[in-house]
């Protein structure tokens, strides 16, 4: 009878499967008076700054309780806050604080803004201890500093991890050891000034995307330390970084194997200060793969026909003065090849 009375003062107050913030109707079953569905399926909660237990009721979220028979049909929790977009750690979570949810169906989170009472690093992974079920979780402009394997440990379905505009300084080797079907794996925006390529090791079966652009302070070294693997990504952005080059240590984990188009994305980094044609020996360990790549794609015949899958990277080469142009960033494609004839000269 209760959930019936709900579904009624949800359609007839709202004009369908949306709630207004504060609405008098609803708010007595949200976790908080200012949550409400933003979308069919999303529970939004983003006009308060969130004090969780404090002013958050996290036993709402439960299944199969009185208060909480509106939520069965949540599948997306957005959790943020008015002024979390200028990097305001605005919602909190102190002791006491229980986990989100053990309902099966909840498979998109996002957590923005968060820190600890008294502003340390956000306790995110108490808010996940109950969540297994999640395909993508979300963290933006929240304390972290570390991304350890305890903060995503019980994420074995995981297929999307977005982490940008955080305080990533540091990644332990095994935090991504737990995701074993992920997919995607946005990083920018952080402050990684340092890339072990190794973390990758874990998801590298299954990686198609990868995201480390744009890190404050920018990121500066990229290398490997443990031994060879292989990656398939299709993928990569490591723009607006200090990079002089990709080791090759990291270029030999790339698999010419790549079943679709490729995009590279090294622009505006360091590579080749003086030479715009992006002719130095910096690029040729690049150039080795790009050629390797193009003729396996041109060799395997692609079952959906048409073209070879193409092809592209992106440098920074040589001054923009000396580039000829405003922008810098240098395009490498199957009509304008990196060829290692070019870098015949170069030695290791």
């Amino acid at each position: 009878m209760l959930q019936l009375l709900l579904a009624i003062l949800l359609i007839k107050s709202t004009n369908g499967w949306r709630t207004r913030p504060g609405d008098p109707d609803t708010t007595p079953f949200f976790p908080h008076p200012l949550c409400h569905y933003s979308d069919p399926y999303e529970l939004t909660c983003s006009h308060a700054d969130l004090h969780i237990p404090g002013n958050f009721r996290t036993e709402t979220l439960y299944f199969n309780t009185t208060s909480s028979r509106i939520y069965n049909d949540v599948n997306t929790l957005i959790l943020d806050c008015p002024t979390s977009v200028n990097r305001t750690y605005c919602n909190t979570i102190g002791p006491g604080a229980t986990a989100l949810s053990h309902r099966y169906w909840l498979w998109d989170l996002t957590l923005i803004g968060f820190q600890a009472e008294g502003g340390g690093r956000a306790p995110i992974d108490v808010l996940l201890a109950e969540v297994p079920s999640l395909l993508t979780l979300n963290v933006h402009y929240s304390k972290i500093g570390t991304l350890d394997r305890h903060f995503l440990r019980r994420f074995t379905r995981l297929g999307r991890l977005d982490i940008r505009n955080n305080d990533i300084s540091t990644i332990e080797l095994e935090a991504f050891e737990p995701l074993v079907e992920l997919v995607q794996l946005r990083m920018g925006g952080n402050a990684l000034q340092t890339l072990d390529w190794s973390v990758l090791e874990p998801v590298a079966a299954k990686l198609r995307l990868l995201g480390v652009d744009a890190q404050n302070p920018p990121l500066q070294t990229l290398r490997r330390s443990g031994p060879l693997f292989s990656i398939n990504i299709t993928t990569l952005a490591l723009n607006h970084s200090r990079l002089s080059s990709v080791p090759k240590e990291v270029v030999d984990t790339f698999d010419v194997r790549q079943y679709g188009d490729v995009i590279f994305d090294i622009g505006h980094n360091p590579v080749c200060p003086d030479k715009a044609d992006c002719a130095c020996c910096a690029m040729k360990d690049l150039a080795n793969w790009f050629a390797k790549r193009n003729e396996w794609a041109t060799s395997y015949r692609n079952p959906f026909g048409g073209q070879p899958w193409s092809l592209t990277v992106k440098a920074t080469c040589g001054l923009t003065w000396n580039a000829g142009t405003r922008d810098a960033v240098k395009e490498f494609t199957l009509e304008n090849p990196l060829l290692p004839s070019v870098y015949a000269n170069c030695h290791h």
